[in-house]
């Protein structure tokens, strides 16, 4: 019988890098959620404030995107 045994190397730096930067963004995004807006759609337009939806749901994202880095780093 051939036993094979899987090796998780959990020293993988990129993914280290790409969690941490999700984790960033994301917390950044849930606590500036005017400024995610800005950055994403408010420089293309001129004079026009977000509705509380837009706020609402890049609050949302940012806790999401957190969370995905979270487990990425995991």
């Amino acid at each position: 019988m051939i036993l094979s045994v899987i090796e998780i190397n959990n020293n993988d730096t990129s993914l280290d890098l790409i969690g941490f930067i999700l984790i960033l963004v994301g917390i950044l995004s849930a606590t500036f959620p005017y400024a995610a807006w800005y950055l994403e759609i408010g420089w293309k337009l001129h004079d026009t404030e977000p509705s509380e939806f837009a706020l609402i749901a890049n609050r949302v994202i940012g806790v999401f995107i957190s969370i995905v880095g979270l487990f990425i780093l995991i």
